[in-house]
């Protein structure tokens, strides 16, 4: 790693200690690098006075120029390897664990046909660690289910899937709703999002996609789970909902294994302020932003999963 990515690393985390362990360094020898790198340049980038530690007017000059450059210099070594014909024919793509379950068996086949000279890898990724592979360059593309506000990437938006909320059917919530099997992904039962106030919530690891959504819109709304359960896989957590012990959520987009008792089907719910749908992203450096291989998978996606004859995802 060169001394520019630690500045990258502090400027994100604002702390010594936490950026120092994000890139594997003590903090002594974190704080060496940085320190020699101003006494180079002649300016302080960091006024370590403050807490958090806050970026000077020099430092963001210094930042955003490097930037601009590293920029220039990766869309400049993407050219060269494309003239002389070594850009590659593997591509390395991150997909979120639940979702490459349920695309991988029909975009890979796709991708194989329309393109059998590229080799598509494809490798379960949250949508963090697919961040810091793109910038690592261990992947060439990342789908993911959040925006990417990291220095040097982009996010090429896929299409939109809608969200569920999957509550048992014995959850207090749904006393007196009548008859619950009437309520499906085509008709879900409307609750309000307060109603999830002091309940067992199943969600994934903080670095999923899902997780950083939901997170944000019970901060927004003022809500606070009860308890919360980190299940990484989807079937998992759509069974244990079946089972009471907390509530889930499902996605338009992905499938779970049937379970015979229709009665303790999770029950398909929409919040009735605050529609449940996020974007779907594909996300990879700038330099390689406008090539002929992100086209041909952002079409094959959009072909897959994103027309209206497949309807996939719904249109509400």
């Amino acid at each position: 790693m060169d001394t520019f990515e630690c500045v990258l690393v502090l400027a994100e985390y604002r702390n010594m200690t936490k950026a120092a362990d994000q890139l594997y360094l003590t903090q002594p020898a974190f704080s060496l690098r940085i320190q020699r790198l101003e006494k180079e340049l002649g300016i302080q980038i960091f006024d370590r006075s403050t807490r958090p530690i806050s970026i000077t007017p020099e430092g963001q000059a210094y930042i955003q120029g490097m930037t601009r450059i590293r920029n220039e210099e990766e869309k400049l070594k993407y050219k060269l390897n494309e003239i002389k014909g070594k850009s590659g024919h593997t591509f390395r793509v991150g997909i979120g664990f639940n979702r490459g379950r349920y695309w991988l068996p029909e975009l890979m086949p796709l991708l194989q046909h329309k393109y059998p000279e590229f080799d598509y890898q494809f490798q379960e990724a949250t949508d963090q660690e697919s961040e810091k592979l793109l910038k690592s360059a261990d992947l060439d593309f990342g789908i993911t289910g959040s925006f990417s506000i990291v220095d040097g990437l982009t996010s090429i938006e896929l299409g939109q899937e809608d969200i569920f909320v999957g509550i048992p059917p014995n959850n207090e919530i749904l006393k007196e709703t009548g008859n619950l099997s009437q309520y499906t992904i085509q008709n879900p039962f409307k609750i309000d999002i307060k109603a999830l106030n002091g309940q067992t919530i199943i969600l994934g690891r903080t670095s999923y996609g899902l997780t950083r959504h939901m997170n944000m819109l019970f901060s927004m709304s003022n809500v606070t789970p009860g308890r919360i359960i980190n299940i990484g896989n989807g079937e998992t957590s759509y069974q244990l909902a079946a089972k009471g012990i907390g509530i889930t959520f499902m996605f338009s987009s992905y499938h779970v294994s049937p379970i015979e008792d229709e009665t303790l089907r999770p029950v398909p719910c929409i919040l009735r302020d605050f529609p449940l749908r996020r974007n779907v992203y594909l996300i990879c450096s700038l330099a390689r932003a406008d090539s002929e291989q992100t086209r041909n998978l952002v079409d094959s996606i959009k072909q897959l999963f994103y027309c209206e004859h497949r309807a996939v995802f719904k249109k509400t």
